[in-house]
């Protein structure tokens, strides 16, 4: 998203989704939303960031593309099998299936182990 953004000069409107009001969920959407935000505004590139509360992913993202007047929606999809990835896989389908402007599915870069040496 970063790269056609500044291929086209855009600006990009990232948002993400709580379905639940479990504070340990929250927790991890604002630490995730925080690390993107981060990255595109080391990039120079002009954003808004949201955390937006909705029952349905899916819907709530095809709601608020055009109240940002969106030209397309990048959507970040998951090989994983998992119940949660399970469920972000099947709401990235119905954003695909029936959004009104192009969507591009981009499957994140495996993350790199990080270990640390808690002993000093």
């Amino acid at each position: 998203a970063i790269e056609t953004a500044h291929q086209f000069g855009s600006h990009i409107h990232v948002m993400s989704v709580m379905t639940s009001t479990d504070e340990f969920h929250v927790s991890k959407l604002r630490a995730q939303l925080n690390v993107v935000k981060q990255q595109i505004k080391d990039s120079g590139v002009p954003f808004t960031a949201k955390l937006l509360k909705g029952k349905k992913i899916a819907e709530t993202i095809l709601h608020y593309a055009p109240v940002v007047n969106a030209d397309c929606i990048f959507i970040m999809t998951q090989q994983e099998v998992g119940f949660v990835e399970m469920m972000v896989g099947t709401s990235a389908e119905q954003v695909m299936n029936n959004a009104m402007i192009p969507v591009i599915s981009v499957r994140p870069a495996k993350a790199k182990e990080v270990y640390y040496n808690i002993f000093g």
